[in-house]
């Protein structure tokens, strides 16, 4: 980690050194002067080289900003670079037809070259959870959001080999997803303390994956899958954070603004190095809707690759059940119910609709329910299609008594007397609940 080769740094002109975020000195070079936080102690000695681990391991403790020199700090030396122009790079159009040739000569279509994953996913029936794999799968969820937003902030920086990193996350994710899926799930989709677009993508990654699986795709095209859910709004980091971060209804300018991600998506994957094939089509193609009111070229169903049609679906659940500023989340099952809606208009496809059903429910895994006797639940696995008899564990009796954890039983709904009668919000949120009796989104089913 030290690199005895670095030259020698002259003592630190003051009128050079600066309060800068972490994430502003630049990882992969030795640092031509000490580095110390605000309090002036020695964080990072001159020549060393700072590595993202480093960085984290700061963060970790709770260092997020330092005092650098000028010469250590991206922002002086990004200020100082002669960028290349538009025109001695791949514009966002000359990226934009190499893709539309690939989906206009219909050469985005994958096949199975393998067996399907879902032959070999583990069924558990009506039990509950293993406590050491909800550990493990939690504790990899966070290594992944984190490292998944240092990799963007690196790809944006000129690192073009990130691809190899994230479809190592795939892999991880998919070995837990065919052990247990139903766990993978509820860890994964639990609503996050601060939501972000990297906990969005793992989220939206992870359920498509799901879906995908459920769909009968091999080992390669579930972990492309997942890939391509991790990495295709990287464009959004491009936008202002003003717009990200708008605390008001965006208007029709704001959205198109937003749609210009796909695009500047596109143009990081085209020079990432270490993705599965066709990560860049499919990708660019997860907005478009099969109505053909989708982004960024309007394209019907047989025009949008299935992986973009399973991500869109997933990534439309996740948009929904998470919180925006202006608007609080939806509860799982009303976030169901308005896929449902969706689907009924071809908003989103249909037959990826009720895979989606299949994989969650329709009292979606995570959430909470009321029962007949009185008692509340939360539904712990799907059940097949019998999508409003899920199973769940009772966490609170009929008068209002909490079922300890330990004490929790798994219950098969569909050979239980028990019935869901209603869905209910996580307590201390303020998720918006369902407003129609669920027997009408059965009817739409048919």
């Amino acid at each position: 980690m030290i690199t005895a080769s670095a030259p020698e740094a002259a003592p630190p002109d003051e009128d050079q050194t600066r309060e800068v975020s972490i994430d502003d000195l630049i990882v992969g070079r030795p640092l031509v002067f000490p580095v110390n936080d605000t309090r002036g102690r020695l964080l990072l000695a001159a020549g060393q080289e700072l590595t993202g681990s480093a960085k984290r391991r700061l963060k970790s403790l709770g260092v997020h900003r330092v005092c650098a020199h000028a010469a250590d700090s991206m922002i002086q030396n990004l200020n100082q670079v002669e960028l290349r122009s538009a025109s001695s790079l791949a514009s966002h159009d000359e990226i934009s037809a190499k893709l539309d040739h690939v989906v206009e000569q219909g050469l985005f279509q994958i096949q199975n070259s393998g067996p399907a994953v879902r032959d070999r996913v583990r069924q558990h029936g009506a039990t509950s959870f293993d406590r050491e794999l909800q550990k493990d799968v939690s504790e990899l969820r966070s290594e992944t959001q984190a490292e998944l937003s240092n990799l963007v902030k690196e790809a944006l920086q000129g690192r073009n080999d990130t691809g190899g990193a994230v479809a190592q996350m795939a892999a991880q994710f998919l070995a837990q997803s065919t052990e247990d899926t139903d766990c993978v799930l509820s860890v994964v989709l639990e609503a996050a303390k601060k939501p972000d677009l990297a906990d969005h993508a793992l989220k939206m990654a992870v359920l498509a994956m799901a879906i995908g699986i459920e769909m009968g795709l091999d080992e390669d095209n579930s972990r492309r899958l997942c890939v391509t859910g991790l990495v295709c709004d990287w464009g959004m980091y491009k936008l202002p954070d003003e717009l990200l971060n708008a605390d008001r209804i965006l208007s029709v300018g704001d959205h198109l603004q937003i749609q210009k991600h796909s695009q500047y998506t596109a143009e990081i994957l085209d020079r990432t190095t270490g993705l599965p094939s066709q990560t860049a089509v499919i990708a660019y193609q997860v907005h478009e809707r099969p109505n053909g009111r989708g982004y960024p070229k309007q394209r019907t169903s047989e025009r949008i690759n299935i992986c973009s049609r399973i991500l869109n679906v997933a990534d439309t659940y996740t948009a929904l059940t998470s919180p925006r500023a202006w608007r609080p989340a939806l509860t799982p099952y009303a976030a169901m119910e308005t896929i449902l809606r969706m689907a009924r208009t071809r908003d989103v496809d249909p037959d990826v609709t009720r895979s989606l059903l299949k994989v969650m429910s329709l009292f979606p895994i995570g959430s909470l329910v009321a029962l007949n006797d009185g008692s509340v639940a939360q539904v712990i696995r799907r059940n097949g299609n019998q999508y409003d008899r899920p199973i769940i564990e009772v966490v609170q009796t009929a008068d209002g008594s909490p079922v300890p954890l330990e004490s929790r039983v798994a219950v098969d709904l569909m050979v239980s007397p028990l019935e869901v009668v209603q869905a209910i919000a996580t307590p201390g949120s303020e998720e918006e609940t369902w407003c129609e009796p669920y027997v009408l989104i059965q009817r739409s089913l048919r």
